[in-house]
């Protein structure tokens, strides 16, 4: 999938293998993305701990 999109803008061939390792040379992989809530407070974890040892 992703090969082929990049052949076509390229014009380079990549096996899935080097494709992951120049993803991972930028920091990205091919999970799945997940969005971050931005009203979720910083200490989100701490409060959800202390509310449930109550």
């Amino acid at each position: 999938m992703y090969n082929c999109s990049i052949s076509k803008k390229f014009g380079v061939e990549y096996s899935a293998k080097q494709i992951r390792i120049i993803l991972s040379g930028f920091g990205m992989n091919y999970a799945k993305p997940y969005s971050f809530d931005y009203r979720k407070p910083k200490d989100a974890e701490y409060i959800l701990k202390k509310d449930c040892q109550k």
